[in-house]
């Protein structure tokens, strides 16, 4: 009899591989800047939610950064420039 415990094989793959990446799958999203980036560190809001957000400029309130990476609940950005400013918080850009 074989109890308390699940054999693992590779047939439990998700065709997802970001699922339990939550923050990587922001990565390439243009947000906007809530909380202005001074001295590389600010906010940036993703729904209703407000983020920590890095970038190596300062970056001024109400300014649309394009997140390009994502650690430890803190994402990587960089702004966008002016020709190509959108703020989209739904889905990825591209």
């Amino acid at each position: 009899m074989w109890l308390g415990r699940k054999q693992f094989t590779g047939r439990d793959k998700t065709d997802n591989p970001l699922l339990n990446h939550r923050l990587e799958q922001y990565v390439g999203r243009h947000v906007m800047v809530v909380e202005p980036i001074h001295n590389g560190i600010g906010k940036v809001r993703i729904g209703d939610t407000l983020w920590r957000a890095a970038s190596e400029v300062d970056v001024a309130y109400g300014e649309t950064v394009r997140i390009h990476s994502a650690d430890g609940g803190l994402f990587d950005v960089v702004p966008v420039s002016a020709g190509h400013q959108q703020v989209n918080t739904d889905e990825k850009d591209g």
